[in-house]
């Protein structure tokens, strides 16, 4: 009897602790933890004939529940709790969305344009699909030469390729990885192809502290620098207008608490991590335009970018890349006297308007190793149709 009462009066705790909550803090509204927008309160429209209010009730029933769920006063509670005893229970290492790694690190996951599968060597790249890739850059390489821009390329690897022992397994690969197919390929052809991967293994040999974030899926400072060290190098000698920064250039603040980590947010945790940030000591860049563009379920296909370094005189690049690019960006601006950035994914945005336009000196084109398939596709508007919008997952 006892434990019945028990049971009794636990649920009715549970059920009723939100209103409670909700009637002593009425100012306490949940922060969104989540990567998406939360069901905002619908509105009940009344029509005059019976058909009409029936379909309007059902709608708006529906879109009350959705509201209720996302907006539900202790869910971020809940879900951080059943997050981190997932966690210290470490069940469902591979799950889709994020892989809980070894001593707190986290990776990608399959839903991510299947990335495990990938850096397993389980989905190589066919013999028709490395020349298409081939062509694609043939195509650039020779639409940059006519316009007389230098053209580098260079691959980022996933932080599976760099820190593969902190996999929640030991793993033996089946065969060669997407960007190991690809890098072969560059290596065999007459371009000025970056290869950085062995330049990061390197650097995370030597360096002190993480060259990757731990809850995060990109590179940190660290391991911007050392890819911006050696592209950088190679721009050098290819116009040498261009500078190569050093570390005197810049200051490094130790120990940074910054928020937004997101493989963390993914699973509603704790986002923020402790790590190293630079400044340039010479900061003189003037930012022309920031501006995001071309929105698609809530996804922003491509960002802008354009800013002018009164401190170099002369050099102007071009960086096409995707989100690697956040770190390197600056760097690269403290290197020119004038950079133009295009934040995309491969050929999504290829803006060979701009070059045309503008003619820079050099284009640094970048692409993450889970998306090298993407460097065949030329959509200006990637987004348009659901299919085209699912073949970053299904490639």
């Amino acid at each position: 009897m006892i434990r019945k009462h028990f049971i009794l009066f636990s649920f009715a705790v549970l059920l009723l602790s939100p209103v409670v909550i909700k009637y002593l803090f009425p100012n306490n509204n949940n922060t969104n933890i989540e990567n998406r927008e939360l069901a905002t309160k619908p509105t009940l429209q009344i029509f005059n004939d019976s058909l009409s209010c029936n379909m309007s009730l059902k709608k708006y029933s529906h879109e009350y529940e959705q509201y209720y769920n996302d907006n539900y006063i202790l869910k971020n509670q809940f879900t951080v709790f059943y997050n981190e005893l997932k966690l210290k229970m470490r069940s469902n290492p591979l799950e889709k969305s994020v892989v809980i790694g070894k001593d707190g690190w986290f990776y990608l996951g399959n839903e991510y344009s299947l990335l495990v599968d990938k850096n397993l060597g389980l989905r190589p790249l066919s013999e028709e699909e490395l020349e298409d890739i081939k062509n694609s850059i043939i195509r650039k390489q020779r639409f940059c030469d006519s316009l007389g821009i230098k053209f580098i390329i260079t691959l980022a690897p996933d932080k599976q390729t760099i820190y593969p022992e902190y996999y929640p397994f030991n793993f033996k690969k089946a065969g060669p990885s997407r960007i190991e197919q690809v890098g072969e390929l560059l290596k065999s052809m007459n371009i000025n192809y970056i290869d950085i991967i062995d330049t990061l293994k390197i650097h995370k040999n030597i360096c002190k502290e993480n060259i990757y974030h731990k809850k995060d899926s990109h590179w940190n400072f660290h391991g911007a620098w050392a890819a911006y060290s050696k592209i950088l190098t190679k721009a050098h000698q290819l116009v040498p207008d261009i500078k190569c920064l050093t570390l005197d250039d810049i200051t490094i603040i130790e120990d940074k608490r910054f928020e937004g980590m997101d493989l963390a947010k993914m699973l509603s945790i704790d986002d923020s991590e402790f790590v190293d940030q630079y400044r340039l000591k010479e900061y003189n860049i003037e930012q022309i335009e920031s501006a995001k563009q071309e929105k698609f379920e809530n996804h922003y296909l491509v960002l802008k970018f354009h800013a002018k370094n009164a401190n170099v005189s002369a050099g102007k690049i071009a960086l096409y890349g995707d989100s690697f690019c956040n770190n390197l960006y600056e760097l690269v601006a403290g290197s020119c006297h004038e950079i133009f950035h295009n934040q995309s994914i491969g050929d999504i945005y290829f803006d060979k308007e701009l070059l045309e336009r503008e003619r820079p000196d050099i284009l640094i084109y970048e692409i993450v190793e889970r998306y090298v398939r993407c460097i065949t596709i030329y959509l200006k508007f990637f987004f348009k149709t659901t299919n085209e919008s699912l073949l970053l997952t299904k490639q």
